[in-house]
């Protein structure tokens, strides 16, 4: 399913119940090849759900983690009923391990993948090293990895 935007702001995309908000990709510095993605999901439904894998044509795919250094186990970052999830560093993490080039684009299509849901294609902004990252703070802050 393709992205569709929330009336009254150009980054938010829904999927049924879920609602991806503010999605923004952390270009990697010369030196590096990792790049973050980070946003809120909020679940609005009376279901859990389950955000399973999460790929790119451009960048491939990214690992979930835990913490920088622990992987989620296979089932994925869980997106519990009426709550919402923060995805960004030192919280549950969506990493692209092996960017190679710079990342050129202001936006970048990224594909999420929800157990239940199913797929949704987001437009994450890209931020460079000298950006701010700014979330809602209505999100509850980790999800339960399961």
């Amino acid at each position: 399913m393709e992205w569709a935007p929330q009336p009254g702001s150009a980054h938010d995309f829904v999927i049924g119940r879920l609602e991806v908000g503010n999605p923004r990709l952390a270009a990697p510095r010369e030196d590096e090849t990792r790049a973050p993605l980070s946003m809120t999901i909020h679940n609005n439904g009376d279901t859990s759900d389950t955000l399973v894998s999460v790929t790119s044509h451009r960048l491939g795919k990214a690992v979930l983690r835990i913490l920088s250094t622990q992987l989620v186990p296979p089932k994925g970052i869980l997106i519990p009923p009426h709550a919402a999830v923060l995805i960004e560093p030192r919280r549950p993490l969506v990493i692209f391990q092996d960017v190679s080039g710079a990342i050129l684009a202001d936006r970048e299509k990224i594909t999420l993948l929800f157990e239940k849901a199913g797929e949704l294609t987001i437009e994450a902004i890209v931020e460079r090293a000298d950006s701010n990252r700014a979330h809602g703070r209505e999100a509850t802050g980790a999800g339960e990895i399961r």
